[in-house]
């Protein structure tokens, strides 16, 4: 499949694979709009999270995304 997205300054997307839990993601491109600074790291942090990426548990309105034994993403659904 592919994913896409918004860090909140630029645009990615990419294809992913998902088997049961287990969900690789990438290469991702993104678009190469010039960021505010905090709002840099915190996509820089984020693009390389989804890299490392392995697999996801959804729990109640949250997806977590695990590289190895502990979450490092947990995103929630905005209402």
């Amino acid at each position: 499949g592919q994913v896409a997205g918004n860090t909140g300054c630029n645009a990615f997307n990419g294809p992913y694979r998902a088997t049961g839990n287990e969900l690789i993601m990438g290469p991702l491109a993104s678009t190469r709009r010039a960021c505010p600074t905090d709002l840099g790291d915190f996509e820089t942090i984020m693009m390389d999270a989804l890299a490392k990426t392995r697999f996801y548990v959804v729990r109640l309105h949250e997806l977590f995304l695990y590289e190895g034994r502990d979450a490092h993403v947990r995103l929630r659904r905005s209402r």
